[in-house]
C-alpha cells in the first residue's frame, strides 16, 4: 500500500516566515573610525591617516585645508599652521557613518614670545640699561612722541634683531632705568607665541588659539588684531599671515603707575600706526 507523503501546513508556514526574515536580513552598520600617525605636526610634514572603519566599503576623506582624498589610508602634507578638522565619511551599500578628528599644526620657532611678559633678552618693565645689554646690535633707532607737556614717549628699534621697545620719561633722552612698556616683534624674526602663533602663521590660526579680537583696526593697507585681556597684538600686511606681534601689561597692579602712560600712548598712536617696516632712516641714538 503506497503512502503519499503530505507536508504539515504549520511546517509551510515555518518555512515561509525563514525565506522572509532570511531575505529582509540588514547588513552589519558601518563604523567610522580613523586615527592619525600624530595629533600635532610640523607645516609641511608629511600625516598619515590609519583607517579603522567597519563594514564600510568606500570612502570619503576631507582633510580640512580644502583637500580630498578616497583612499583608504591616506597620506596628506598640511601647506599652512591651523587646527584642522579632518573628517572621514565611510560609506556601506545600505548606510554610512562620519569620524571627525583634529589635527594641529604649526611653524617651529626658535624663540618663545610670552604674552603679557616679553621676549628673550626683553621682558617687560624692564630697564633701559638691561635691555642695551642684551640686545647689541649696531644699529638702534630711536623717535620719540610727545604726549603732554610732561611725558615723552621713546621708540626704540634694533633693527638687525627685528624688536623695538618703548620707554616713557619726562625727559627727551631716555634714562637707563626707565622701565620698558611695550614690545614690538616684526617679520622674519624667529620667534612664536607659547600658542604657537607666529610669523608665517595664518589669520585663522591666530584666531584658532586666541579667539575672535577684542577689538579690530582695519587700516588703509593693514589690519591690526588686539588681545587687550591677553596682553597681545598681531598685524597683517592684508597678506592673510601675520607680520607683526605687540607685546604688554595693562595689569594695573603690575604697571603701576605707568598703565595710564601705556593707554595714553596706544589711544594717540596705535591706530594711526598700523605694521610696518622696521625704520632705517633714523637717526641713531645710543646712551
Amino acid at each position: 500500500m503506497n503512502r503519499k507523503r503530505t507536508t504539515s501546513p504549520h511546517l509551510l508556514t515555518l518555512l515561509l516566515i525563514s525565506i522572509v526574515l532570511g531575505g529582509c536580513k540588514k547588513n552589519a552598520p558601518v563604523v567610522a573610525e580613523f586615527t592619525s600617525s600624530v595629533t600635532e605636526a610640523l607645516a609641511e610634514d608629511t600625516v598619515h591617516f590609519i583607517n579603522a572603519s567597519q563594514n564600510a566599503l568606500t570612502f570619503r576623506w576631507d582633510f580640512g585645508d580644502g583637500e580630498s582624498s578616497t583612499e583608504q589610508d591616506p597620506s596628506h602634507v598640511y601647506a599652512d599652521d591651523g587646527l584642522y578638522n579632518v573628517t572621514l565619511v565611510a560609506m556601506g551599500k545600505e548606510d554610512s557613518d562620519t569620524a571627525i578628528s583634529a589635527v594641529d599644526v604649526y611653524w617651529p620657532y626658535e624663540n618663545t614670545i610670552y604674552e603679557k611678559v616679553g621676549i628673550e633678552g626683553a621682558i617687560l618693565f624692564d630697564s633701559w640699561s638691561s635691555i642695551q645689554a642684551n640686545f647689541t646690535s649696531d644699529t638702534a633707532h630711536v623717535r620719540r612722541y610727545v604726549a603732554s607737556e610732561d611725558a615723552y614717549f621713546h621708540e626704540v628699534y634694533f633693527v638687525d634683531d627685528n624688536v623695538g621697545f618703548l620707554f616713557v620719561n619726562e625727559g627727551t633722552v631716555i634714562q637707563n632705568d626707565d622701565p620698558l612698556l611695550f614690545i614690538y616683534i616684526f617679520f622674519p624674526y624667529e620667534g612664536g607665541t607659547i600658542k604657537r602663533v607666529g610669523f608665517l602663521s595664518t589669520i585663522k590660526r591666530m584666531e584658532d588659539s586666541y579667539g575672535p579680537p577684542e577689538k579690530l583696526d582695519e587700516g588703509t593697507g593693514y589690519t591690526g588684531y588686539w588681545y587687550d585681556s591677553q596682553g597681545i597684538d598681531f598685524y597683517s600686511q592684508n597678506s592673510g599671515y601675520v607680520d607683526e606681534i605687540d607685546i604688554y601689561n595693562f595689569d594695573k597692579k603690575k604697571s603701576a603707575s605707568y598703565h595710564q602712560a601705556l593707554m595714553s600712548y596706544l589711544t594717540q598712536y596705535r591706530k594711526s600706526r598700523g605694521t610696518r617696516q622696521l625704520p632705517q632712516s633714523m637717526p641713531s641714538q645710543r646712551n
